[in-house]
């Protein structure tokens, strides 16, 4: 198959491709998209704590957070599909992409966390940024949300559609290999164990934190499972999953205009006192472009030719099961724990020592991927 038509079935030509919204079956795969945008907000805001506790029940959670990320997951995965760069070193480049929106819509990247905004290191003896970019802070763009914004959801979309297994060959990886594959699971779901109560914590107070975890796992997870209940099945019928994720060219063209209006109306509208000086955005705008061209300069991969064997997509979700249970468990216990001044002060060192760990891996993994490789 070559590239030329890789990209016009990822583009969904040949499922539900069309001109407006009635050929794409909009009525059919609208809970369905539904059901994603809720799995990355929980992926992405309900784990990190950002949208836990009681923001998970604001207005802002489900009238802005929700369609933000909905709209940035849609287009960028649409995008990859389009230009066939679907190698999950091109997706973990699109998720930065993707993760920068910290810069020009939150202004994190730039002036750090809270109200007035201070970077997250900054402290006396350390300013806690390099050349205007929070040192932690650019984790968020670089490792958090490439993964737990994207590539994880993403890995979920194909399990609920194996169709789209086709379209994302390597998304499977994620959730199998060897010694290595697994250490970094591990590592992961030890973060994401931490992450959740570390957070809710210090905003409101240990005695509150237990109550706060389990109400917001309680509240999010019977929405997933209620989705699942009413979508999942359809979302496994042939050609339903391409429909679902693969946007017709009236929702490709409405998604690019929700991704445009939001940085205009966001880079003026959220906290415009933390905008830095003109060279400071300028940098930011120059990663942007060297993460493009990195990605442009990524090897065009092909649909694969058929869906994955059903052993594999079963052993696949037995893992994410696995995942799922642990995290849910773990930050449920953790969040006991910090009952405790001891316990707190443990999750506490915890979740600094592993922030600094996360500044020095997510340049580590950019550099990794967007350098030039060497040609044979």
């Amino acid at each position: 198959m070559g590239s030329e038509e890789a990209t016009r079935v990822a583009a969904g030509e040949r499922v539900g491709g069309g001109t407006g919204p009635e050929s794409g079956g909009l009525r059919r795969v609208l809970g369905p998209r539904l059901y994603l945008g809720l799995i990355i907000l929980v992926t992405a805001e309900v784990v990190a704590g950002s949208s836990a506790g009681p923001k998970l029940f604001t207005g802002w959670t489900w009238c802005v957070t929700y369609w933000l990320y909905f709209v940035h997951f849609f287009l960028f995965a649409n995008l990859a599909a389009r230009t066939g760069r679907t190698s999950l070193r091109a997706l973990y480049l699109w998720g930065v992409l993707y993760g920068l929106y910290e810069g020009p819509i939150t202004k994190v990247i730039w002036a750090g966390f809270g109200t007035p905004p201070k970077f997250a290191l900054a402290q006396e003896g350390f300013s806690g940024q390099v050349l205007g970019h929070g040192v932690v802070e650019m984790s968020m763009a670089l490792l958090w949300h490439p993964f737990e914004s994207f590539l994880l959801p993403l890995c979920i979309a194909t399990l609920l559609m194996p169709e789209m297994g086709r379209v994302f060959p390597e998304m499977g990886r994620l959730l199998s290999g060897g010694r290595w594959a697994r250490a970094a699971r591990a590592y992961v779901v030890g973060t994401l164990v931490v992450i959740l109560p570390a957070v809710l914590s210090p905003t409101y107070g240990p005695s509150a934190t237990p109550i706060h975890v389990l109400v917001s796992w309680a509240t999010t997870l019977s929405l997933v499972l209620l989705c699942h209940r009413l979508f999942a099945r359809h979302m496994q019928e042939p050609g339903v999953g391409a429909r679902t994720l693969l946007l017709s060219p009236w929702g490709y063209r409405l998604t690019w205009f929700a991704f445009v209006f939001m940085y205009v109306f966001f880079y003026f509208g959220i906290n415009p006192a933390a905008l830095p000086p003109a060279r400071v955005q300028l940098l930011t705008l120059g990663l942007y472009l060297l993460t493009m061209l990195a990605i442009w300069r990524t090897p065009v991969r092909a649909s694969a030719p058929e869906e994955a064997p059903a052993s594999g997509l079963a052993a696949a979700r037995r893992v994410l099961w696995r995942v799922l249970v642990t995290v849910v468990t773990g930050s449920t216990a953790v969040g006991i724990l910090v009952l405790m001044p001891a316990g707190m002060r443990a999750v506490q060192g915890v979740f600094v020592a592993n922030a600094v760990v996360w500044a020095l891996l997510g340049p580590i993994l950019y550099l990794w991927a967007a350098l030039p490789r060497r040609t044979r």
